[in-house]
């Protein structure tokens, strides 16, 4: 008789991956409107625009950091097992 559940080893590594990913998702919209505001900062100081290019910046950072993430739990789903394909 095989246990129905995950061995041990694949269920630490399961748990391993979720916790980075914890810890990942964060950083991926912060990092995103940091970046996005830091060049958005520097264009307006060589443009002349201020404060318009760095709000705009960080926008589109959140926009593109919300993408990746979302990209990033869209993945993690479909590679949960146990879980019935669609």
């Amino acid at each position: 008789m095989t246990p129905k559940g995950p061995t041990p080893g694949k269920r630490i590594t399961s748990v391993a991956k979720q916790l980075g990913m914890v810890f990942q998702l964060p950083f991926l919209i912060v990092g995103g409107v940091l970046m996005g505001g830091a060049i958005g900062w520097f264009l307006d100081l060589k443009l002349h625009t201020a404060p318009w290019l760095l709000l705009l910046g960080g926008a589109i950072g959140f926009g593109v950091g919300m993408r990746e993430l979302l990209r990033i739990l869209a993945q993690s789903d479909t590679e949960q097992p146990g879980k019935p394909d669609k």
